[in-house]
């Protein structure tokens, strides 16, 4: 018997809440840098919670992408090429995140998904650039980007991302709505962060980022295209710790994004699994050695949190899970460098992140100096997710407005006879 259907894939994610944010979080570039029906056709073919299947899919999607963008390329079609090799770049590192970050399989397919988006930038339009930032003797992967058109100093926005982002990921969640604001973008890698970790190891998170984003801003202030009184810092997910920590010293900072704003990263951390108590009873029986998981016959520990202990391990710089949230310990802004934040700041935060990351972002607001926003992005509006995982583009929105409002607010205010007082209440809300 002959029939009619309309198609094989269905919608359906895990039943492992992180693989599915993770599905998410690809799904959501799909307006630039993935597919939706690919993203959809490997849901289907992954076993639920299963690393291995993960990679494998997604490093095979990529690698598809890869080709196809040659193909183009090689044929004369410019623009085809160009989306093909954002797509590679992403699934590269959608297939990297489940990986282990000691092992060469890990360390190829960040390279790839690096490659492949230098390879997208060399065939933009608007100028554009990859960065090596002198830092710590070596230095930090950054890409520069600027609007079409006349050169000038521009209101420069720049961005970093959390514990598993990448300055790669950024173009398609940041970049590129900030060039058509005709904002410079600079997308960069912390010591610790994953474009980072791909080209030196030996740079690990640090509580006192206030020094990368330092070494960041050294040379972003000595461009001749950048309005050095307007430049904006945005970080998303962990970077909101970042970000909050330079802009309480470094003044070079005129507008603050956080995404949202962590005070306390070792509570945030615990939050994950249900505050600092049950995180107590976890390690008891869970405060795994890296060299233990290692010796641990295939199966005997979840996929999941063997990612989550050799990730955390590896990119704090500890030998163990213990250790590393002791470490956390040190992540912390208290009351008076809080205090120190005095540029206009913007504070965001999904109604779905929990109850933790919220009751930090009203520490944060209730302790800085500066005039804040407050944004609670709502499931409604696809956005409620970490990162607004759902909504890319109105979180891009509402971030970038925001920055050029202040922006423009501070010029008005610099040619008027007498300066108004600037409120929280002039800013978007």
């Amino acid at each position: 018997m002959f029939k009619t259907a309309r198609g094989n894939i269905r919608i359906a994610g895990f039943r492992s809440p992180e693989m599915d944010y993770q599905l998410l979080r690809t799904i959501g570039k799909a307006d630039a840098a993935a597919s939706v029906g690919q993203c959809l056709y490997a849901a289907e073919n992954v076993d639920d919670g299963c690393a291995a299947d993960w990679t494998g899919i997604f490093s095979g999607m990529a690698e598809n992408a890869r080709r196809g963008a040659e193909e183009r390329l090689a044929a004369g079609h410019i623009v085809s090429a160009r989306d093909l090799y954002l797509q590679a770049s992403e699934y590269n590192r959608t297939a990297e995140y489940y990986g282990d970050p000691r092992s060469f399989d890990h360390h190829d397919l960040g390279v790839r998904a690096s490659e492949c988006f230098q390879k997208f930038v060399g065939l933009l339009e608007e100028p554009a650039r990859f960065v090596e930032i002198p830092y710590a003797d070596s230095f930090l992967p950054a890409y520069f980007f600027a609007p079409c058109g006349e050169e000038k100093p521009r209101n420069t926005v720049l961005a970093m991302n959390g514990f598993d982002g990448t300055s790669e990921e950024l173009y398609a969640t940041i970049g590129q709505y900030a060039l058509e604001r005709d904002l410079n973008v600079l997308l960069f890698d912390g010591p610790g962060q994953v474009g980072t970790l791909r080209l030196n190891s030996d740079l690990k998170f640090r509580p006192d980022y206030e020094v990368p984003v330092g070494a960041v801003l050294d040379y972003i202030c000595n461009r001749p295209d950048v309005n050095r009184e307007k430049i904006a810092l945005v970080g998303r997910g962990q970077g909101g710790y970042f970000a909050a920590r330079a802009a309480a010293f470094d003044s070079r900072i005129k507008a603050l994004v956080t995404n949202s704003p962590i005070v306390n990263l070792f509570r945030y951390k615990a939050g994950l699994i249900g505050g600092e108590e049950r995180l107590a009873e976890f390690l008891v029986s869970n405060d795994f050695v890296l060299e233990e998981i290692d010796k641990m016959p295939p199966g005997s520990i979840d996929d999941e949190l063997h990612w989550v202990i050799a990730n955390c391990c590896f990119r704090f710089g500890k030998k163990s899970f213990g250790e590393v949230n002791d470490y956390l310990k040190q992540f912390v802004l208290t009351a008076d460098v809080l205090e120190k934040i005095t540029c206009p700041c913007l504070a965001i935060v999904g109604e779905s992140e929990g109850d933790e990351p919220i009751r930090q972002t009203e520490e944060f607001c209730n302790l800085v100096a500066g005039p804040v926003t407050k944004r609670i992005f709502t499931d409604v509006e696809g956005a409620g997710s970490h990162c607004q995982a759902g909504n890319y583009r109105l979180a891009a929105s509402v971030m970038l407005d925001w920055v050029n409002d202040v922006f423009n607010t501070q010029h008005a205010d610099e040619n008027a006879e007498v300066a108004p007082k600037v409120g929280a209440s002039a800013y978007l809300t």
